[in-house]
């Protein structure tokens, strides 16, 4: 088949882009992180290699668009990001994927910590909120990406196409890509 892979593209997905005042797009990708309690956080570990592990989501704030996780501050993430705040956070279930790309910062205030905690973050922590080794870190967005189930359903179509086969494809594909605004959080920066 002489047809160019490329030319298959814009039939894969139904693509939506918007900055973060738009709605549409924004509003999808906040309502899917909603529905996650945990994350993969991704960080460059002190050796260089790219690093995952999971996190249980503590903060999601869409006014302020911080996305917050507990953490031992003499955990080894603590110091990867110390060391480069550069992070990505994943999200995925059996039907959705969602992706938060940003920068990181060490939160230590306790009012921070308190308004990120849920009761089965003590089995890390047992002695609570107020465990002096308890940080927030948060990661503000550079961009945000999400992709529905739909998405597999057109790679298939791809699939299909390159192997000459049509299976039916039930669905819209959503893929939707958010880019927000980098402010430093320090207002006298502005």
């Amino acid at each position: 088949m002489a047809t160019a892979l490329s030319s298959w593209i814009p039939s894969i997905a139904s693509h939506e882009e918007e900055s973060s005042d738009g709605n549409g797009t924004r509003w999808r990708l906040f309502d899917l992180l909603g529905r996650f309690r945990t994350a993969s956080l991704v960080t460059r570990a002190l050796t260089g290699e790219l690093r995952a592990r999971p996190m249980i989501v503590g903060l999601l704030d869409e006014p302020s668009e911080e996305l917050g996780f507990l953490a031992d501050r003499a955990a080894e993430v603590v110091a990867e990001i110390d060391a480069d705040a550069q992070v990505t956070a994943t999200f995925q279930d059996a039907r959705h994927h969602v992706c938060w790309s940003g920068r990181a910062e060490i939160e230590h205030e306790r009012y921070r910590v308190l308004r990120a905690w849920r009761p089965d973050m003590s089995a890390w922590f047992p002695e609570g909120p107020e465990d002096p080794r308890v940080v927030l870190i948060i990661v503000r967005p550079a961009w945000a990406e999400y992709w529905s189930a739909a998405v597999a359903a057109s790679a298939r179509r791809v699939i299909a196409r390159a192997t000459g086969t049509d299976p039916p494809v039930r669905g819209t594909a959503r893929h939707g890509l958010v880019r927000f605004e980098v402010m430093p959080r320090d207002p006298t920066a502005w």
